[in-house]
């Protein structure tokens, strides 16, 4: 049995994620100090990084494929919206936010990466390859409140 967190740097982005992993399986992952990934601060010390997140059920109306949601984030904060989807099913998610420093990411519903962090300048549409809950966690990397608008469609 494999138990425990693993630190990964990601270089470009200059920031550090936390992976606990359980049985050979990723069971949460979440922003970690530069310093666990032996690393010195920089863009991505703890001021900069997601360090809570809030959940939210995405529900799309009675005969609609679609919703959109709007949002305000502080500095270092997250959220995540949570969709039920299904294997062959198309998703389309698009981050409308002013602020430069707001990113998005997309896990699938065994928690690995189906988007890598993306900046809310690109949309992402795709078809999805498991079924169950899908997780867009959008990310405040600036040092200022940030709002945004999320649409999500699914068919």
């Amino acid at each position: 049995m494999t138990h425990g967190v693993q630190y990964w740097w990601n270089a470009e982005r200059m920031a550090c994620v936390g992976i606990k992993v359980a049985d050979g399986h990723y069971q949460t992952v979440s922003a970690a100090t530069p310093s666990d990934c032996h690393q010195k601060a920089g863009y991505g010390s703890a001021s900069h990084q997601a360090t809570s997140s809030a959940d939210e059920r995405v529900h799309f109306d009675k005969g609609s494929s679609g919703a959109e949601l709007t949002g305000t984030l502080p500095p270092g904060e997250s959220r995540r919206y949570r969709l039920h989807a299904k294997n062959g099913q198309n998703l389309y998610v698009r981050v409308a936010a002013k602020a430069s420093d707001i990113y998005y990411q997309i896990f699938n519903p065994d928690r690995s990466f189906l988007l890598d962090q993306m900046t809310s300048h690109k949309e992402y549409r795709g078809q999805l390859w498991q079924s169950g809950d899908h997780v867009v966690e959008v990310i405040n990397r600036g040092r200022n409140d940030a709002s945004y608008n999320v649409i999500f469609g699914i068919d």
